[in-house]
């Protein structure tokens, strides 16, 4: 449980759900009140920050949500695993591909982001 972020769909239709604490986003139909899962498998000890179709895109703690112009993608602040991540919203399937940002730790000011696996600073 412990829900922490909601967005409507612009079309007023349905809304995402950031569920904190059970790792996962998930779908109300405004209509009818029922709730799927979009992506996370909910589970406590899962490796944060996979990529993958719904269940098998993991997370970690997703916090904040915003669904972005056209109902197509949200954008999901994946707070315990310190990334800013993509959710593409498909009819039925959702994925997380590798857009994540992290903060940059190896450098001193340590203010900027990088896409994840690059080891340059920019």
């Amino acid at each position: 449980a412990f829900p922490s972020g909601v967005q409507v769909s612009h079309d007023s239709k349905w809304a995402l759900i950031a569920d904190t604490g059970n790792n996962r986003i998930r779908r109300l139909d405004l209509s009818t009140m029922e709730t799927s899962l979009i992506a996370g498998p909910g589970l406590p000890d899962a490796l944060p920050g996979t990529d993958g179709v719904g269940s098998a895109a993991t997370l970690s703690r997703p916090n904040g949500i915003a669904i972005l112009p056209g109902d197509t993608w949200a954008v999901i602040a994946d707070t315990a695993a310190d990334r800013i991540r993509l959710l593409s919203l498909d009819g039925e399937q959702a994925y997380l591909p590798g857009s994540g940002f992290q903060f940059c730790t190896q450098c001193p000011a340590n203010w900027h982001s990088k896409a994840p696996g690059s080891f340059s600073c920019q």
